[in-house]
């Protein structure tokens, strides 16, 4: 059996999942903004792989959340493996029109087919501000 490990991504960075962890965005009014990415990779051999299960755990106040699963490339240099590729579930907010200021929002994710013991709620907070 393959061993995988969960993992959260922003967009240039590729970060070890914990049991909940936060990022901070700084976000252009009136578009929409790739924040992240959740995705497992696997331990031998270079790749990943979404998560079984993703869902907004709490939604922003000022804004919407886009959930999706694309391919991707890490910039990670685990196991030896560079720029592998892969899919992996997207984050995208997108501001209310006119709207600028601070916004919050939680993702929920779970890896329980890959993980041994099984994780099931891994949460990250996203505290964005709209510039």
């Amino acid at each position: 059996m393959r061993k995988f490990i969960a993992i959260f991504a922003c967009a240039s960075a590729l970060v070890i999942a914990a049991s909940a962890h936060a990022e901070t965005w700084k976000v252009k009014a009136n578009a929409a903004t790739l924040v992240g990415w959740h995705a497992v990779y696997s331990e031998i051999g270079c790749e990943l792989r979404p998560p079984e299960k993703y869902e907004v755990a709490r939604q922003p106040g000022h804004g919407r959340i886009a959930l999706a699963v694309r391919p991707v490339t890490s910039n990670s240099t685990e196991n030896g493996c560079r720029g592998f590729k892969g899919t992996a579930v997207t984050v995208t907010y997108t501001p209310a029109p006119g709207y600028r200021g601070p916004d919050t929002f939680s993702i929920r994710v779970t890896y329980e087919e890959y993980l041994d013991p099984p994780m099931t709620s891994d949460v990250t907070r996203y505290d964005v501000n709209v510039q």
